[in-house]
């Protein structure tokens, strides 16, 4: 029987967050001159706070920018899609536009300081050592831009490069991404680290859904999964020591 590890990158192999929010601060700037050239005292602590309601990256401007127009994090934690939508119709800008500002902030900065940019990312605690020691099949199925990943994938040493890095530039769900493997695959363990991504592929057959309980999630989340008779939630000691997925 053929399996398959399929991982999430950001809040599963990588913590970005740092990095994250200097690019996004910096996208935001670049499309908006009101923004001041340094983001306040405080910001990145609400940021990090607020980080498990983002799906894809050109959110995180978005989400500033509602910081900055004097939302509270409890009404963005409980209603974000709502309240995004609402700022960047009234910012005028399009998400589009924030992907595109977002991708040529990486791409100066690795241009002109790789090494720096490198630093601001970490992989979480013994998940580099678990990967490079992974002889199975393995993915990754991200929002993240697939050249990014590619570019701290190759910190890791001694690492097997996965089968395949489906980033952002593949443009369908990560459901459609699961279902497409499950023509080549007889078992699937998909380890995320958003509760709704797993949850929206909660019907598929033959796919073992892990939330990450170290990534990007809420108490709430974490407690859903404990309830959850389709989701099994997943500690960073038993995912690096190679327990589980088995």
């Amino acid at each position: 029987m053929a399996s398959l590890l399929a991982l999430d990158f950001d809040g599963v192999i990588c913590d970005g967050l740092h990095e994250y929010f200097l690019s996004a601060w910096q996208a935001g700037h670049d499309r908006d001159p009101s923004w001041s050239e340094s983001p306040e005292p405080n910001l990145e602590d609400r940021f990090r706070l607020l980080r498990p309601v983002i799906e894809q990256g050109w959110e995180m401007p978005v989400l500033l920018q509602a910081l900055r127009a004097g939302y509270s994090d409890a009404v963005l934690l409980a209603e974000w899609w709502k309240h995004r939508d609402r700022v960047l119709q009234d910012w005028r800008l399009t998400s589009a536009e924030l992907a595109q500002a977002m991708d040529r902030v990486r791409d100066r900065w690795i241009e002109c300081d790789r090494q720096g940019w490198l630093q601001l990312q970490r992989f979480y605690p013994g998940v580099a050592e678990r990967l490079a020691q992974q002889t199975a099949p393995w993915v990754i199925i991200s929002t993240k831009d697939g050249r990014f990943i590619a570019e701290l994938l190759e910190q890791i040493p001694n690492l097997c490069p996965p089968l395949a890095i489906y980033g952002k530039e593949v443009g369908v769900p990560k459901t459609q991404t699961l279902i497409q493997l499950q023509a080549e695959f007889d078992q699937i363990a998909f380890v995320e680290d958003r509760l709704p991504a797993l949850e929206a592929a909660a019907h598929l057959d033959s796919i073992d859904l892990y939330l990450a309980d170290w990534g990007y999630n809420t108490d709430r989340d974490r407690q859903q999964a404990r309830e959850s008779d389709r989701i099994q939630l997943l500690s960073l000691a038993d995912f690096s020591s190679g327990r589980a997925p088995a």
